[in-house]
């Protein structure tokens, strides 16, 4: 925190031979004499900023959560422990993580990251805390930290629909099934980089040969 400030008062006694007190006002006895000049060394009460640890960077995964730990909140002294102190969190890139949630009380908070589905990338995230105490001059009453989060691309699964069961004739004939919700799953950096490959197995090729897969451009095909 700030040092204690003091400001110097000089106060001259010109009384003849009577000493009178100044301890109702400051604190301090002045002897008698003819004529004296005395130092009184009065402090001024300052606000100090409140005080928190200082906040590691964190990685998170594509579609994950974290919780980071805020320690070591304090007023920023003693004789202000009375504070309220308000904290405001706010992210530099919502679109990737929004601006996170703070809970809890006393020396240790804790904030809740979110992530958004399938986006990755980096975020900054500011942490200021205010007290309700005196700003401006030698007072102040803000302290703020920021930290980096980094949410790191995670390879989702491809995407299909099940197509319904089919019943046919015994020597029907070749049939024809479309496929729906063919994708590559996950967000824009997987569909412009990822290619699809689609294969159909029959358990029974006896029966029924491996069908075969075409991309029919607008959506697949599925032909036995």
């Amino acid at each position: 925190g700030l040092p204690d400030i003091w400001s110097e008062a000089s106060i001259t006694d010109d009384s003849t031979g009577v000493g009178f007190s100044m301890r109702e006002a400051f604190g301090v006895d002045v002897p008698p004499e003819t004529s004296a000049a005395y130092t009184i060394r009065v402090r001024l009460n300052v606000n100090e900023p409140p005080v928190f640890d200082l906040i590691s960077d964190v990685s998170v995964a594509e579609d994950g959560t974290a919780t980071v730990s805020i320690t070591g909140v304090d007023a920023g002294a003693e004789d202000e422990v009375d504070q309220t102190l308000t904290f405001l969190v706010a992210s530099s890139n919502p679109s990737v993580v929004p601006d996170p949630t703070l809970t809890g009380d006393g020396a240790t908070r804790s904030l809740d990251i979110n992530t958004v589905a399938d986006a990755n990338g980096t975020a900054e995230i500011t942490v200021d805390v205010f007290d309700d105490g005196l700003t401006g001059d030698v007072h102040s009453n803000t302290s703020s930290q920021t930290f980096t989060v980094t949410v790191f691309a995670v390879n989702d699964p491809p995407t299909i629909d099940g197509p319904l069961a089919q019943v046919i004739s015994e020597d029907a004939g070749p049939q024809v099934v479309a496929l729906e919700g063919i994708g590559v799953g996950g967000g824009e950096d997987e569909a412009s980089t990822q290619t699809l490959t689609v294969e159909a197995v029959s358990d029974t090729p006896d029966i029924v040969p491996d069908p075969m897969v075409t991309d029919a451009g607008s959506s697949w095909e599925l032909a036995y």
